[in-house]
Parts: C-alpha cells; structure tokens; sequence
C-alpha cells in the first residue's frame, strides 16, 4: 500500500501504516482492523522553545515507540530519535534533555499524543520533522501558541 499523507487537524497524517518489530512496513488495512494514523504537528514556539505534537490513534500506538521516535516512561512518552529540522532555516535540533511538561487542550479522546520539545526556532514559516523509521516529514506547521491544541505547564 501507498503511504497517503495529507493535511487534517493542524498536522500532517500518515494513514494505513502499520509498524512491524523489525522496521516499519506499510500494509493495507484489513476490512476488520483501523488503519493507523499518525498526525505530526503542529509545532509551536512558546517560552522561546518549539513544542512539537505527534499524536496516533489506538491502531498506531505502537508508531511511536516501535520507530524509536519516543520512549515509553512512567508518567509517559519522552522524545527519542525525533528531531526537528528547519532547512530554510539551516537548523536540525534534538529534544531538550529536560523536557517541561506539556498539557493537551484538545479533547479528541480517541488520539493519544506525545510532545517533544526542542529550543525555539524564529521567523516564519513550516518546519520538518525526521521521524525515525519513516523518513523526513516536510511542511509541519508552526502555529502561534495562541492557536496550538496544547500549552507548556
């Protein structure tokens, strides 16, 4: 199957992968099970850090940590191997090793998110997201932090 990505959301969405233990392979949804999705983005800066949103629904849990993106922690998900890039910008940032805590304002309950938050990236414009096991994502949004599904704790 084709990966199909498109703009939903706020975010950017990869439909009808399915991670598999040894890589991501992308299969075509069975008439019987949900296709994965994976929303990526928005971005935001807020406090000058750039807070970026990858959320999933329950068919694409295993996205995140499978790809080795984030890592699964007691109060949650913390950033791995993701990282922020900004080529207009000539930036490629990694996760801040202390990461603030992030609170979602969205209430689709049938998304799981996780945050990863970088150092603040200026000027306008879409930034891209190296999402291991999948490739560069390009055009992920940056929001104003008035506008994002989310806020710094």
């Amino acid at each position: 199957m084709q990966l199909s990505l498109s703009r939903r959301r706020f975010g950017l969405i990869i439909v009808g992968s399915t991670a598999m233990t040894l890589g991501l392979h992308y299969t075509a949804p069975s008439a019987h099970a949900a296709a994965a999705e994976l929303i990526v983005g928005p971005a935001a800066v807020m406090n000058g850090k750039t807070v970026l949103r990858v959320a999933t629904n329950s068919a694409g849990v295993d996205l995140l940590t499978s790809t080795g993106a984030f890592k699964m922690a007691p109060m949650g998900y913390t950033p791995g191997k993701i990282r922020l890039l900004s080529l207009s910008r000539g930036l490629g940032l990694r996760p801040l090793s202390e990461q603030p805590a992030v609170i979602s304002t969205t209430t689709d309950a049938s998304l799981t998110a996780a945050f990863a938050v970088f150092d603040g990236v200026t000027g306008n414009g879409d930034v891209e997201v190296l999402f291991p096991g999948l490739s560069l994502i390009e055009s992920v949004p940056v929001a104003t932090s008035s506008q994002a599904p989310f806020s710094l704790a």
